[in-house]
C-alpha cells in the first residue's frame, strides 16, 4: 500500500461482499462463505465495517454480535498486502466506538494462541485474556485464548475518541 493511500471505516454493505469473501479466504484456514456474510449483513444484532483504500477497494473488515449490553467479536481480517499498516487498529477503534454508542459493556472474542500479533494488538486496547477454549480452532488444531474488554468511564477516559 503507497502512503498516501486514505483508509475510511465504512458500515459493510451487499456491494462489499467479493471483497470480503476474498480477504477472508486469503486471512483463515477455514473461511467464511459468501452466504455466511451476507446473513451476518441480515442479522439485526451484528455490525460490520470495512476499511476501504482509495475510495473503492475494501482491504479489511471487522464484525461482532450485539445482544443487550454484551457483544462478541466475530471476525477481523486484514488482506495479507495491507498489514501492519494500521488497518486492524482503525477498525478495532471503529467497532468499539459503535460498542460504547450501543450502550454495550464488554466485549469478548476467541483469538489462537500463537496469534501475537493480534494478541498484542487486543491487549492494546485493553483486552485481557479470561480463559481458554481447547482445540477451538482446526487446520491447524490450536487452543483459543478468551478475552474480554470491559467498557467503562475508565476505558472512556483512556481510549478518549475512537473515529478514525
Amino acid at each position: 500500500m503507497k502512503a498516501w493511500m486514505e483508509i475510511r471505516i465504512v458500515p459493510m454493505a451487499f456491494a462489499h461482499l467479493d471483497q470480503v469473501v476474498e480477504i477472508d479466504n486469503r486471512s483463515f484456514s477455514i473461511p467464511w462463505s459468501r452466504k455466511m456474510f451476507f446473513d451476518e449483513l441480515m442479522n439485526e444484532h451484528a455490525r460490520y465495517f470495512v476499511s476501504i483504500a482509495d475510495e473503492k477497494t475494501p482491504v479489511g473488515y471487522i464484525g461482532m454480535h450485539v445482544v443487550f449490553d454484551e457483544a462478541y467479536l466475530t471476525n477481523i481480517a486484514v488482506s495479507p498486502d495491507h498489514r501492519r499498516l494500521g488497518i486492524g487498529k482503525k477498525l478495532l477503534s471503529r467497532i468499539l466506538e459503535t460498542c460504547r454508542e450501543m450502550d454495550v459493556t464488554s466485549v469478548t472474542l476467541e483469538v489462537r494462541v500463537s496469534n501475537e500479533v493480534a494478541i498484542s494488538l487486543y491487549r492494546s486496547f485493553g483486552f485481557r485474556p479470561v480463559g481458554k477454549r481447547i482445540n477451538y480452532y482446526r487446520n491447524p488444531t490450536e487452543d483459543a485464548y478468551i478475552m474480554l474488554l470491559d467498557i467503562s468511564d475508565t476505558d472512556s477516559k483512556r481510549f478518549g475518541k475512537l473515529r478514525n
